[in-house]
């Protein structure tokens, strides 16, 4: 597990950081010029946090706790929990662990270093056309095509049947589980258009500001786009439901803050919370004035997303917080935080096969656990009422189906 070899990774020579073992520091590519030499300091540091993701990692084999330590020495644990104590002084600082569209933790830079490339990246909306990628999801063609923004008219776009637009987070692509699992769920169970918006370009940058950055520049080119294909007659407004992960929340929010008219519905699911909640107004981030209906499910509340209410209904799963059944790794609780953001896009497909994710409104989730709640139910995700409003709780199950029905509104 820890023995690392050089399998197209830039390698240097290990460091002395786990006494007794030896140990190779990988750098992802074209996030760090060697030629320029790194600091000591900020060597072991990526050294503590890459060894931090891959414990995270070994989790999505959905491996017992006690299995992983067949792959990781005890005392390679111990080490690294002690160093951690001296670097991890700068987490949250000047870097974070988050996790990609698969739900594993990475390497992300809060502070660039001077010879870290692109730092404080700013992008023109001229640049959109070659960074984002659209692509159509049929039932006749289920793998996707590419589309150019001004061709939608005469691909196998059906104007008749509503469009689903789905966009990934940070670390991802049209390819990750995001995307993938919400357009094979609505094939499988709808008639519908699915668009998949691919900005891997932009937001695959280990300094996290600049895709964060980005999003408003994103959101205002697909807001441009879906604004020529109205005019077009190739589509309307209202028939327009747009998804989106994490930061994709947001892009989602921006598009629809820029169009010339409301876009039908957003799902925000578990809307990024870095660099968007603190010092933010609603104009920065996924708001309810961003479409005629915005629903967002929390899971990761307060860590890796945003705690505020950011939709005319907001489902909080399991309290919303990390910690959701089935993600919990009592001695590395980043991998629980992971497991848990992603969460939200697994509930939402799920929901498009099932809607028996009951809920009941309820002011908190200290109410819920105390069966104070109003007799108000909703459904979280997919079939969601557009007349619902408010603040619901419920309970899941720890692996799929998650769905409780009923049972999910009682603790």
């Amino acid at each position: 597990m820890w023995g690392l070899t050089n399998q197209n990774l830039n390698i240097i020579k290990p460091f002395p950081v786990f006494k007794g073992y030896k140990k190779y520091v990988p750098i992802p590519p074209g996030m760090i010029s060697l030629k320029h030499g790194v600091e000591e300091v900020y060597i072991c540091t990526l050294v503590i946090v890459d060894n931090l993701r891959k414990l995270t990692n070994v989790n999505k084999n959905d491996e017992e706790e006690e299995d992983i330590y067949k792959y990781v020495a005890k005392q390679d644990v111990i080490e690294f929990q002690k160093l951690l104590k001296v670097f991890g002084k700068e987490y949250g600082k000047s870097w974070t662990v988050i996790p990609d569209g698969e739900g594993l933790s990475q390497l992300a830079l809060l502070e660039a270093p001077e010879y870290v490339g692109r730092a404080d990246m700013r992008y023109e909306l001229s640049e959109m056309p070659d960074a984002v990628k659209l692509l159509l999801y049929t039932r006749d063609v289920p793998e996707g095509i590419p589309i150019e923004p001004n061709t939608l008219e005469i691909s196998d776009y059906d104007s008749s049947k509503p469009t689903k637009i789905i966009c990934h987070g940070w670390m991802a692509s049209s390819n990750s589980s995001v995307i993938k699992g919400i357009k094979d769920a609505y094939l499988d169970n709808q008639n519908v258009n699915v668009i998949g918006v691919d900005w891997s370009t932009i937001s695959n940058d280990y300094f996290y500001p600049n895709a964060a950055g980005a999003a408003i520049t994103v959101g205002k080119y697909l807001s441009s786009i879906i604004d020529s294909w109205v005019k077009q007659g190739t589509m309307k407004y209202n028939d327009i439901h747009f998804i989106g992960h994490s930061l994709g929340a947001h892009v989602s929010g921006f598009t629809g803050q820029y169009t010339r008219r409301k876009l039908g519905r957003i799902s925000g699911l578990d809307p990024a919370l870095p660099g968007f909640q603190l010092g933010k107004g609603p104009n920065d981030r996924l708001d309810p004035t961003d479409a005629n209906f915005v629903d967002v499910i929390h899971t990761a509340a307060g860590i890796l997303g945003i705690s505020i209410t950011a939709g005319h209904v907001d489902f909080y799963p399991n309290g919303g917080t990390p910690f959701q059944p089935g993600c919990s790794v009592s001695w590395l609780p980043t991998s629980t935080q992971a497991c848990s953001h992603g969460r939200s896009h697994e509930y939402f497909a799920e929901s498009i096969r099932d809607n028996d994710f009951k809920a009941v409104g309820c002011s908190d989730w200290d109410h819920f656990k105390k069966h104070k709640c109003k007799n108000i139910f909703a459904t979280m995700g997919e079939y969601t009422s557009p007349k619902v409003r408010g603040s619901f709780y419920l309970k899941t199950d720890s692996s799929a189906p998650f769905a409780l029905g009923i049972n999910g509104t009682l603790y």
